[in-house]
């Protein structure tokens, strides 16, 4: 004849408490399997409901970064330099009309005689490296722009109404031109290689 056996209370409640235990070893094995997975080259952190980035993204992603602050950064040093150009310009103009307006000032026959000429030309050319008269201009010149820095001051006669291209003046010192255009332009080097130039100039009759 079998024998049934009755599980009681305690039984019962030694067999649930195995069984828990072995559900909590089954589920710490599988965490355990998850973070190994999750740890290894080229897979993804994941957390709570959060996602990560893998190494390959991260470094794509410094790459973009700093091709961007490259670009940036070229830009910065291109538009300083068309500044300081802008700058360069701007005082070169100035210097060329501080010229312009000191020689407007003079008198007719001042516009040749202040240079050392006597007039018995049309055309007379003035470098401010090496007139005497000049020597005030240059030194403001090279200031401002630098060694090579220079200007070129031409004095000519206009042609008359009749077609003739006059001298300033006769041997006796009588003015023959009666409209003589001035100009003066500024010379200098703003990169090794680069000449640069303003003019500025009227007509005096």
């Amino acid at each position: 004849m079998a024998l049934i056996t009755i599980p009681t209370a305690s039984d019962r409640s030694i067999n649930k408490k195995n069984g828990s235990a072995v559900d909590g070893v089954r589920e710490r094995h599988g965490f355990d399997e998850t973070r190994a997975r999750a740890r290894e080259p080229g897979g993804r952190m994941r957390g709570n409901g959060g996602h990560g980035f893998s190494l390959v993204e991260v470094v794509i992603a410094l790459g973009l970064l700093a091709g961007v602050l490259i670009t940036i950064s070229g830009l910065f040093v291109v538009g300083a330099k068309q500044v300081k150009s802008g700058r360069t310009s701007s005082e070169a103009l100035a210097v060329a009309k501080e010229i312009h307006e000191a020689m407007y000032g003079w008198g007719y026959s001042q516009l040749w005689g202040m240079f050392g000429y006597d007039g018995q030309a049309a055309t007379y050319t003035v470098d401010t490296r090496t007139s005497s008269a000049c020597g005030a201009w240059q030194t403001t010149l090279q200031t401002k722009l630098g060694p090579s820095a220079y200007a070129s001051i031409r004095v000519e006669s206009v042609q008359n109404a009749a077609g003739a291209t006059n001298n300033f003046a006769d041997a006796s010192g009588n003015i023959l031109a009666k409209t003589v255009r001035v100009s003066v332009t500024v010379h200098w080097t703003e990169v090794p290689g680069r000449e640069r130039s303003v003019t500025v100039g009227t007509t005096r009759n």
